[in-house]
């Protein structure tokens, strides 16, 4: 039972409240359990990629469905989203495992940057740590990643 899907060509401005709310207008509100949108720490930029874990498999092929060839972006993008099962990683528990004690967990890091996991719909939090967690090796400081940040909780609080 194949659950996790890899979605490619994603703007590099976005971030993951903004994947968020794609897939919640998409229809998808309430079919996934975990995103994981990578982004550079320094500056925030997305690196064009993400991993959503569905519910069910059936959602899983759903979105695949949907998001292959998707276009319709708030922001530019570089091309037509392309959309295919992950091959790394399979399932919420090996997705919340592969997570949990990275340093990307770390409070240094921005939530926004962060997996996540969600139930029926909302936010929830990511499963404890089994290890101390140690910051992310970051080259220059975490000033305009935080900058960003400032900007991304603006954003978020205009659009309600």
């Amino acid at each position: 039972m194949e659950t996790t899907v890899m979605v490619r060509n994603l703007p590099l401005s976005f971030t993951r409240p903004e994947l968020e709310e794609v897939l919640n207008d998409e229809g998808f509100r309430e079919q996934y359990n975990f995103i994981y949108l990578p982004a550079k720490l320094t500056t925030g930029a997305a690196f064009g990629y993400a991993f959503v874990n569905f519910v069910t498999a059936e959602e899983a092929t759903r979105f695949l469905k949907t998001f292959h060839g998707y276009d319709r972006w708030s922001v530019p993008a570089a091309g037509r989203a392309v959309t295919h099962i992950s091959q790394e990683l399979q399932g919420l528990e090996a997705n919340i495992n592969r997570y949990r004690n990275s340093s990307l967990m770390h409070a240094s890091v921005p939530d926004w940057v962060r997996p996540a996991l969600y139930r029926s719909g909302e936010r929830i939090p990511f499963a404890p740590p089994t290890v101390e967690l140690r910051p992310p090796r970051m080259r220059g400081s975490l000033a305009a990643l935080q900058d960003r940040q400032g900007r991304q909780s603006k954003s978020a609080a205009c659009r309600k």
